[in-house]
């Protein structure tokens, strides 16, 4: 089931859509068409080198 949730302010209260998707601590990258693009499953000290090297991966570029 894809649930798509409307631009703006929304707040995770309860934890749901962390348990959901399964990412802990993480992050995930949605593309405009409602794609899951990248993810994270934990925190890295590394985390903005990690995002910008998904993101150049993702556009075909050399991280």
């Amino acid at each position: 089931m894809t649930s798509i949730v409307p631009a703006g302010d929304y707040r995770d209260s309860y934890q749901g859509w962390r348990e959901l998707r399964g990412i802990g601590s993480g992050a995930i990258l949605v593309r405009p068409d409602t794609h899951v693009a990248w993810t994270a499953h934990g925190f890295s000290v590394e985390a903005g080198r990690e995002l910008r090297d998904g993101v150049a991966t993702l556009l075909g570029r050399q991280p």
